[in-house]
């Protein structure tokens, strides 16, 4: 608890500013463009997208990272985004929050080594709170201070969550079971599987003997480290070829397939059929539907 209270005294010494918010539904307007996120971002500007139904992925230094329902990232202005690496294309609802730090860069709050941050939001109350800003900005009666009031517990929230996250992942202590370890296993290739993730990155994480640590996960969760990684990807795919028009390379790409033939060979092993057959069968269902 001591340590959380200090992440949560530095988090308020942030002289966070409220700049705008904007909620979109591309339901209401079908002409929606995604170039309209991150459009103007500024020096010492952080940037937060809420997702809330759909799918967002940014790529950034050659790293992937996917948004779904109730999840959200926070961007600085480091990040260097460029219109081609975001793909909005299956977004429904969002929030896009801009917000000014006037406090220096070596003063900041540091997430991590990374310019981007995500997050599951699994209790809505972000969602809650960026509603809460966007009403009450929209009727002009509250107050700048009383604004930046709810702001400073969103971003409480926001990085707290964040940084809890990271830290609880590699906090792997020695005193832990092998049973614990192979659990933590399973949470950070739930996590990380965008990543290039090998059986001896794996077994060095957990400083556990390859082959054995193959037998225990094995044992706890019916099958090796590498299968469990594959259905998490493919699983993930599934989601992307029925939401979005992304092509097929393009999709096992972001999940962290380094070859389109071997993501196709894996997705039909998995699903009987190809991932085109599938985007195929979906679409079929859905003009059925309508």
């Amino acid at each position: 608890m001591e340590r959380e209270q200090l992440v949560r005294n530095r988090l308020l010494q942030l002289e966070l500013h409220f700049k705008s918010i904007r909620y979109f539904d591309r339901r209401k307007d079908k002409q929606l463009e995604s170039s309209l996120l991150f459009s103007d971002q500024r020096p010492n500007e952080l940037i937060i997208i809420y997702c809330k139904e759909g799918f967002l992925t940014i790529n950034s230094d050659d790293k992937n990272y996917i948004m779904d329902n109730n999840s959200y990232c926070i961007i600085n202005n480091r990040a260097h985004l460029k219109a081609h690496d975001i793909d909005a294309e299956a977004l429904e609802k969002w929030y896009e929050l801009s917000i000014i730090s006037l406090v220096g860069r070596n003063q900041s709050f540091k997430l991590s080594h990374e310019n981007i941050a995500c997050c599951q939001d699994t209790h809505t109350g972000i969602e809650n709170y960026l509603q809460l800003i966007d009403y009450e900005d929209k009727k002009g009666e509250l107050a700048e201070d009383e604004k930046e009031t709810i702001l400073q517990m969103l971003i409480q929230m926001l990085f707290t969550r964040i940084y809890f996250q990271q830290k609880n992942l590699f906090a792997l202590k020695s005193e832990f079971t092998n049973e614990e370890k192979i659990h933590w296993l399973k949470k950070y290739i739930d996590n990380y599987y965008t990543k290039d993730i090998s059986l001896d990155h794996l077994s060095n994480l957990i400083s556990m003997n390859k082959y054995y640590m193959i037998r225990l996960f094995s044992e706890a969760f019916s099958a090796s480290p590498i299968d469990y990684l594959i259905k998490v990807r493919i699983d993930k795919t599934k989601q992307l070829l029925k939401a979005t028009n992304f092509s097929i390379s393009h999709v096992g790409k972001l999940v962290g397939f380094g070859s389109a033939s071997y993501f196709s060979k894996m997705f039909k092993r998995l699903n009987g059929i190809s991932p085109s057959q599938y985007r195929k069968e979906h679409s079929q269902d859905n003009k059925g539907n309508n």
